[in-house]
């Protein structure tokens, strides 16, 4: 099953769970335009949502920025496969991804154009949010990548465990927004 859509579980819809048919046979996308926190081809805000064996994507392969907004609240993802190319799994929300494929890719973009795979957005060092990739496969073609970057505040939180990490990620590993310098 192929969806063609936005999808969007607002805030005041608490406790979802989408489960797909595998990863290879289910699949989310959309191509939007506008700013990052409206084109995503997901976007959770309601607390405990559960997404497993989905594919994520954005349509246009010109655009492949913002795929999956993890807004807020606290979210659970599967072997699910998340591509794209610029801030691609963005928001302040507190998620765990699972033996996810976390896929970067240029698009049409030129190969040599640099990407960045989370910008979480945690406003401050107290705050809950952070990303936890936990036994995920982070790989993709033609270009370099960062794993993340700071965008609102110089406190992003993503953690990457046991998981695999092909040579498409730059050796510093991690993005700076200049205002954040000296956060990392």
């Amino acid at each position: 099953m192929h969806c063609r859509e936005k999808v969007i579980i607002p805030i005041n819809k608490p406790c979802i769970f989408l489960e797909g048919a595998g990863r290879n046979s289910t699949s989310v996308q959309w191509d939007d335009h506008g700013t990052a926190h409206h084109t995503a081809t997901f976007d959770v805000t309601g607390n405990d949502t559960i997404v497993k064996d989905i594919t994520f994507e954005v349509l246009n392969t010109t655009r492949v920025q913002d795929t999956l907004f993890d807004s807020y609240g606290r979210h659970y993802y599967q072997n699910c496969y998340i591509q794209g190319h610029t801030d691609f799994i963005f928001g302040e929300g507190q998620s765990i991804f699972e033996d996810c494929q976390i896929y970067f890719t240029c698009g049409n973009r030129r190969p040599r154009r640099d990407g960045c795979i989370t910008a979480n957005e945690r406003r401050s060092a107290d705050a809950p949010g952070g990303f936890v990739f936990k036994n995920c496969n982070i790989n993709g073609t033609r270009a370099k990548t960062q794993l993340g970057r700071a965008l609102v505040s110089g406190n992003p939180r993503v953690i990457i465990a046991n998981s695999f990490l092909a040579d498409v990620i730059r050796p510093e590993g991690w993005g700076e927004v200049q205002r954040f310098v000296g956060h990392e």
